[in-house]
């Protein structure tokens, strides 16, 4: 009865008993005292795969503008066919074009900064063999020179004999966040070494006050040494007088 008049959304199964989905619309009528039901069924498969569509691009999209604001990729490598995977941000953190760029091990490896190079290849092979954390900090070169830093971390998928089949992980662009360490630490050190001056100086101070303190006790102790004779010619002229 409640469907009367409406529209539901209803499972059918086909003979190879594949499950679709159908809309079902049911409507009530009556003709010379009888009351009739017609049914019309439709098969909203396409529809349904067009909203699912649609709904996996709106998740994409927001999930592309939420890495670039966050200037953080990610990535999936096949270990056994080298197949690479970049997510798009992580074109633009390498300074690199989206379309068009296939995305390689041995390009990541050339935007590598030369003197990381070596570091980097060795904690890949740390985390694929050996079963270590991949969780590192390196520089890279964009093709206009300019040099960034980059923070990676990954997780190893292995096989039932243990073998490395995949990688998954992520890059994060974050060479203001180290240029504001850097600079905070450069500003700590100079704040630490004005310290060190300013106690140096104080020593200093403490030292001359101390010696400037000694002088005149000595002054003064000269004086009550002396004091006798420094009053000697002023009482004799007092007795002449």
């Amino acid at each position: 009865e409640r469907m009367v008049g409406g529209t539901v959304e209803v499972k059918g199964t086909k003979k190879d008993g594949h499950v679709f989905p159908l809309e079902l619309s049911l409507a009530r009528w009556t003709a010379k005292g009888e009351t009739f039901f017609t049914a019309i069924i439709r098969d909203v498969t396409e529809r349904k795969l067009l909203l699912e569509a649609e709904a996996v691009r709106k998740s994409e999209a927001r999930l592309a503008e939420a890495q670039q604001l966050a200037r953080l990729g990610n990535w999936e490598l096949n270990v056994e066919t080298n197949e690479l995977f970049w997510s798009d941000e992580i074109y633009r953190i390498f300074g690199l074009p989206v379309e068009g760029y296939g995305a390689t091990y041995e390009v990541f490896l050339n935007s590598v900064h030369p003197d990381d190079r070596e570091f980097v290849q060795q904690s890949v092979n740390e985390a694929l063999y050996e079963k270590k954390p991949y969780n590192i900090d390196h520089r890279i070169i964009r093709p206009d020179g300019e040099e960034r830093i980059v923070h990676e971390q990954c997780k190893v998928t292995y096989d039932v004999t243990g073998r490395p089949i995949l990688m998954i992980g992520t890059i994060q662009d974050i060479t203001e966040r180290k240029r504001t360490e850097e600079a905070l630490k450069e500003s700590e050190a100079k704040l630490q070494e004005q310290k060190m001056a300013l106690e140096q100086k104080n020593v200093a101070l403490k030292e001359i006050l101390e010696q400037i303190g000694m002088e005149k006790k000595k002054i003064q102790d000269d004086v009550l040494a002396n004091v006798d004779k420094l009053l000697l010619p002023t009482l004799e002229k007092m007795k002449v007088q």
